[in-house]
């Protein structure tokens, strides 16, 4: 939560304020904002910001543009300030948005280590694939030729939660050190991973991990912990909602429901909109699908939902 007390009030003019609205969508949308990543951002101002819907508004800065408007200018030339840059566009920061290395919908994890802990952070995000979280570990996914300060940062202001891999060292480094300083500047959830030394300062209140021998072990208790996390698994389940919803065969849409069933706390909003948006998904009308999914339902006191029966059109009788 951001306290905006102190701050000084200004009175911009009409054309300032929009003018600087536009700016602040473009600048969120090249450092990677995702249209969730607005919502709860903005919500840190304004607890009545309006979830995005996409068949609201046709583009992210018309959402973000409908949204920010209801803040005063206060509000306004804080995330100004926030994001570190004067109204004039010779200062915007130039981001290629195509480069940004996340999986489409995943969950987004910045993993935070040492070079010589590459291996188990590049392991640990094969790992957690499988969860519906995808992981951003410098040593892998940057290119030589790329600008990797910039790579970097651009993971770090689109990451939906840090995990840091806490050894001996980990403090000793200054790259790691700002990592976790922008992560909770930013008050983006945060877990650490002992091994081999105990998180401390402001990052030791948040959750930790003890390593394990296998990989596997480790993915499996981030995915619990971000589960049980009240500030990361809204957002972690709205994700895991989408991923099924527009799931792109059987054998998908089958694991993404499996994993869910796995979440004891799974969100009932999260529930209900995948039961509102379930036939919008020709590939969910599936026997197996149904199955796995209708137990959610059950268990959330929905009314299960029937296999339909349909009958394949030959190319020669489609309706023109």
């Amino acid at each position: 939560m951001l306290f905006l007390s102190n701050i000084k009030t200004f009175n911009m003019k009409p054309l300032e304020r929009i003018l600087t609205i536009k700016k602040l969508a473009k600048e969120l949308e090249q450092r990677g904002f995702s249209w969730d990543d607005a919502f709860y951002y903005l919500k840190a101002y304004n607890s009545e910001i309006a979830y995005p819907r996409y068949d609201d508004w046709d583009s992210f800065e018309s959402y973000f543009f409908s949204q920010v408007s209801t803040l005063d200018d206060d509000d306004i030339l804080s995330i100004r300030d926030e994001l570190n840059y004067e109204i004039d566009d010779n200062n915007m920061r130039q981001v290629d948005e195509n480069n940004i290395s996340w999986r489409i919908g995943y969950y987004r994890v910045f993993i935070s280590h040492l070079t010589k802990d590459k291996e188990s952070a590049a392991y640990l995000k094969q790992a957690l694939i499988q969860y519906g979280i995808d992981c951003f570990v410098a040593h892998e996914d940057i290119e030589p030729s790329k600008a990797w300060q910039l790579e970097i940062e651009k993971a770090l202001f689109s990451m939906d939660l840090l995990c840091a891999i806490i050894t001996p060292d980990f403090y000793m480094s200054k790259w790691c050190d700002q990592e976790v300083g922008i992560a909770l500047g930013r008050a983006i959830p945060t877990i650490s991973i002992k091994k081999g030394a105990d998180p401390h300062g402001f990052i030791g209140r948040y959750q930790a991990i003890k390593a394990k021998t296998k990989v596997r072990d480790v993915a499996k208790d981030v995915f619990n912990t971000i589960c049980r996390m009240d500030l990361a698994n809204e957002k972690y389940f709205t994700k895991l909602g989408r991923l099924f919803i527009n799931s792109k065969n059987t054998e998908e849409a089958v694991n993404w429901m499996k994993l869910i069933n796995k979440i004891s706390n799974f969100s009932p909003s999260v529930v209900k909109d995948i039961y509102d948006k379930y036939k919008s998904n020709d590939v969910l009308n599936n026997k197996m699908v149904l199955s796995e999914t209708n137990k959610l339902f059950t268990k959330n006191d929905l009314i299960i939902i029937e296999h339909e029966k349909r009958t394949d059109i030959s190319d020669n009788e489609l309706p023109f």
